[in-house]
């Protein structure tokens, strides 16, 4: 080959040392530099096929080999090396015969002056499809590793040329809402950016990656929405320039802020309660001894009045002996209710001993305008229970979430004598059982494992971020204790939270 820098590695298939030697006299008169290697027997050849060849010239007459089966041979391990016939004569039938079987062209020996042109091009296409197809398997290898990655990869992957999308990553496609990839594929990318933090780059379809992430939010094929954090880079996917958009979903993050900011909401509303109820204690105090002396008062004018006054009077002196106690009575009811929030505000980690029977009760004082209108609260305490040592604001809020989540449970407006939440509290070996249960709408199997995730809820949006079942697993976790739910769809869900008895507690484990 002539200019060539790259000797041609020749294979000749020949049992005719002058005709071999004349094939290479023409090779190097054409300006073609070759290292050859002549063989002429079946064994010969496969041990030579072993090692890389530019091309292989072989006779069509040999004695002890046929030309259709060396061209097998060669084609057995490479569709693709050059092969060249050389014969004396050749009928076109035979001609045809072997460039269908795979020859590459097709010489007479008489007439060699087409042999160097014939095998530099060969050489050449072949070299050049050699590096083609080394190409091609380095794309190849390139995109099965991009695959993998990207469907290892939690994040939102997509691929598109000039913004219209060739690829979607599995999770890309999952929470996209497609089935299968032709539900994206081909989709331009603006049908699925809704809208672009408009401090970065406002279209995620035009190239070169932003500095840092840009918040998006995508619409899903279903019409919601879902936050997004993109960034991008140019990438050769499938053989051709693309762009891969890489999306983090934010939306737990989302979630997160919103439920902190609920957090910190309830804290300053017990922040509140702690004070209002401190403020209403003073005066409720006068009150409650006001109301007392003058129903003292009021039994010694009644001692004092003559027979015929008291029994004129009579009616009249009942209805207001009880109404004196009715406002006493709702007057113990308030101050009750006060040291309840104030119990349930307080923000004391420090652990003391604890009647778990006290703090159910307050919870479902605290929980009964959610109770009220749906069922019936059944107690079943038994008389000799164990203390616990814990924090009575910290327990309390657990016991409150579980009353609560039962109360919920029961459809509004339902009715309130056939539904049921079951309080119960026994002493079971070192621990005391708690158990709420109710005979509310129950919890799926499928989704019963992933009731103590963050954030995840089966409530409505806006009735609960999902953290309160997760924070009392970790507040009873805290305690030694543990926490199991049990649930059947139409039947309720049972909840057992176990805590150590304060005797089987260690002396010098008093403050958390």
């Amino acid at each position: 080959m002539a200019g060539t820098q790259e000797p041609v590695q020749l294979l000749i298939v020949d049992d005719s040392d002058e005709d071999a030697e004349l094939l290479l006299r023409e090779l190097r008169r054409s300006g073609i530099e070759v290292r050859a290697h002549r063989v002429q027997t079946a064994s010969d050849l496969q041990t030579a096929l072993a090692d890389p060849w530019d091309i292989v010239i072989c006779d069509s007459s040999m004695t002890q080999l046929d030309v259709r089966d060396v061209l097998h041979a060669v084609r057995a391990v490479s569709a693709d090396l050059p092969f060249i016939v050389v014969s004396g004569s050749a009928s076109a039938e035979a001609v045809v015969e072997l460039m269908r079987a795979g020859a590459n062209d097709y010489l007479l020996a008489g007439s060699l002056l087409r042999l160097g042109p014939a095998v530099a091009r060969e050489v050449r296409e072949g070299r050049e499809g050699a590096e083609r197809r080394r190409a091609e398997r380095r794309h190849a290898r390139a995109d099965e590793s991009f695959r993998r990655i990207v469907e290892a990869s939690p994040d939102l992957i997509l691929v598109h040329r000039e913004g219209r999308i060739v690829y979607a990553s599995p999770i890309a496609l999952e929470r996209l809402g497609g089935k299968d990839p032709a539900a994206i594929d081909g989709t331009l990318l603006s049908a699925i950016v809704v809208s672009s933090d408009p401090h970065g780059r406002p279209d995620a379809a035009r190239g070169s990656a932003p500095p840092s992430p840009v918040e998006q939010r995508w619409r899903c094929l279903d019409g919601s929405t879902m936050p997004v954090h993109v960034v991008q880079c140019d990438v050769t996917f499938e053989g051709s320039q693309g762009t891969a958009v890489i999306a983090h979903d934010i939306g737990e993050r989302h979630d997160f802020a919103a439920a902190m900011v609920e957090m910190d909401r309830v804290a300053a509303i017990g922040v509140l309660a702690a004070g209002l109820g401190h403020e209403i204690n003073n005066p409720l105090a006068y009150i409650l001894a006001n109301l007392e002396f003058i129903a003292t008062e009021v039994d010694v004018l009644i001692g004092e009045l003559p027979q015929e006054a008291r029994r004129r009077l009579e009616p009249g002196l009942a209805d207001l002996s009880q109404a004196l106690a009715d406002t006493s009575q709702g007057a113990h009811r308030v101050r009750t209710i006060i040291a309840d929030l104030r119990s349930f505000s307080r923000n004391d980690e420090t652990r003391t001993l604890v009647d778990v029977r006290q703090l159910l009760d307050a919870s479902a004082r605290m929980a009964a305008v959610q109770i009220r209108q749906r069922a019936t609260v059944v107690k079943q305490y038994a008389d000799d229970v164990s203390q616990v040592l814990a924090s009575d604001a910290r327990l309390g809020q657990v016991f409150l979430n579980l009353v609560i989540n039962a109360a919920q449970s029961l459809a509004d407006g339902g009715e309130p004598d056939r539904n049921r939440i079951e309080l119960s509290v026994h002493d079971e070996g070192e621990f005391v059982h708690v158990e709420v249960a109710d005979t509310g709408c129950g919890i799926a199997a499928d989704v019963l494992p992933q009731i103590f995730e963050p954030f995840f809820t089966t409530k409505a949006a806006g009735h609960g971020t999902g953290l309160g079942l997760g924070i009392c697993r970790r507040i009873v976790t805290q305690l030694g204790g543990e926490i199991r739910v049990s649930s059947k769809v139409g039947v309720g869900t049972r909840v057992l939270v176990r805590i150590p008895r304060a005797a089987d507690r260690p002396e010098n484990e008093a403050v958390l």
